[in-house]
């Protein structure tokens, strides 16, 4: 079934079917009737004073309904905290979440640490799933390189302030020297946000492409960048879909510390750095990191490649559909 979400579509397709039968549409009969509720990013609360505290109510009903009616409760612990709502509501809802739920799905064994000690015993590995041929190739985007050794560096996702675009604009301009480029895809719905990116810009080294990059051209987007950076505030980020979606295409990645990172941090194919909440400082460890990628590089243009190449063995291993419903199917049996 297709989602919204290319994650949830993704799970929902890892489901073993001839075990579990998977409700069509979420729906308030299909909640009544199941015995497992699987529940992805549920602390998410509008931004409007009074829809957030009635959403927030409905909430609690709804825990008291799954507990009550003695159904399952799984939760997925994608993040620390909420991106962009850090609220109350939003921090209980997640506190809630961990204590009431019969196992949590972590994505990266460096979550496990972020769970409430009494609550580590129900965490469950389950690793992202792969995102090897999940995408054709039927629109090509164009390649935005001046020349045929430099460097493109490309930032995808949607554009949002826990991303630390301006760290990566920053970076940018320090190193506008350097034959290298920075690619910035995804929508943006803050008009002011873009603005301010946009204005922070002291070189052209920097190229925005603010829309929503259809699933038709991801591959040859990613396919005109060298690495990817993943600059992300890890106060609340803990895995990133888009660094298993580099890693499928055989691209290495520049990235804080985040959990999908750092569990591979000891294979050598990843440029990893410790985040810090000072711009001026992260933007100096982001920095180091190109340079140790651009040395790395001149020494050897192949290296690049090689490492993707591994990084993409990884994934196809370890994060295939079948591994995924395996570990899936022994999570909702228990």
């Amino acid at each position: 079934m297709k989602t919204d979400n290319e994650y949830t579509t993704m799970m929902r397709a890892c489901i073993n079917e001839k075990e579990f039968l998977l409700s069509p549409n979420n729906s308030l009969i299909d909640l009544i009737r199941c015995d497992i509720v699987h529940i992805n990013w549920f602390e998410n609360l509008s931004s409007n004073r009074i829809k957030k505290l009635l959403v927030f109510l409905c909430k609690i009903v709804f825990f008291i309904f799954v507990k009550t009616s003695k159904k399952t409760l799984i939760y997925t612990f994608h993040n620390k905290k909420p991106h962009d709502n850090n609220s109350r509501l939003s921090l209980a809802l997640m506190k809630m979440q961990e204590r009431l739920s019969d196992q949590i799905i972590i994505h990266s064994i460096y979550s496990k640490q972020f769970l409430e000690k009494r609550n580590q015993w129900k965490a469950f590995y389950v690793p992202h799933p792969n995102y090897v041929n999940a995408y054709h190739d039927n629109i090509q985007y164009q390649n935005i390189k001046d020349n045929d050794k430099q460097l493109v560096f490309l930032c995808f996702g949607a554009v949002r302030p826990y991303k630390n675009l301006e760290v990566v604009i920053d970076s940018a301009n320090y190193l506008k020297d350097r034959n290298i480029k920075f690619l910035i895809c995804g929508s943006c719905k803050s008009k002011k946000y873009r603005s301010d990116l946009y204005n922070r810009v002291e070189s052209g080294n920097v190229k925005f492409d603010f829309r929503f990059i259809s699933n038709d051209e991801i591959p040859s987007l990613i396919g005109v960048c060298d690495a990817m950076i993943l600059p992300y505030d890890t106060t609340s980020s803990l895995n990133s879909g888009a660094a298993i979606l580099s890693f499928s295409f055989a691209k290495t990645v520049l990235s804080s510390n985040i959990g999908t990172v750092e569990d591979l941090k000891n294979t050598g194919n990843v440029y990893l750095y410790n985040y810090s909440s000072d711009p001026r400082v992260h933007a100096d460890r982001l920095v180091e990191q190109i340079e140790k990628l651009i040395n790395d590089y001149n020494k050897d243009p192949n290296i690049l490649l090689n490492k993707g190449k591994r990084l993409q063995g990884v994934v196809i291993k370890y994060n295939s559909t079948e591994t995924v419903s395996k570990l899936l199917t022994e999570v909702y049996s228990q």
